[in-house]
């Protein structure tokens, strides 16, 4: 089953899905302060959470462990890479 598949197929049945930010912290260790900023910043640190469960599941299934996250010099080196072997196919 494909992701779109399943995405299909859980909302045919009413299925939702959602995202938690779940801390798990000693007691007292959470102040006021830092619990209004995890309520402000909450999107973005779901967002970075889930971008390093992605980039570690692809790293493990497709290339190895990763030994780091990728930087903005891979991406232009990939991107490099991808221009010569589409002059190389024309």
């Amino acid at each position: 089953m494909t992701l779109y598949e399943l995405t299909e197929a859980l909302a045919a049945r009413g299925i939702e899905l959602s995202l938690r930010l779940v801390v798990d912290a000693p007691r007292g260790a959470v102040t006021d302060e830092l619990r209004a900023a995890l309520a402000i910043h909450k999107p973005h640190l779901l967002a970075c959470l889930g971008r390093e469960a992605q980039w570690e599941a692809l790293s493990t299934q497709r290339w190895g462990p990763a030994l780091r996250p990728p930087t903005v010099e891979d991406r232009y080196e990939a991107e490099e890479r991808v221009a010569i072997q589409t002059e190389d196919q024309t």
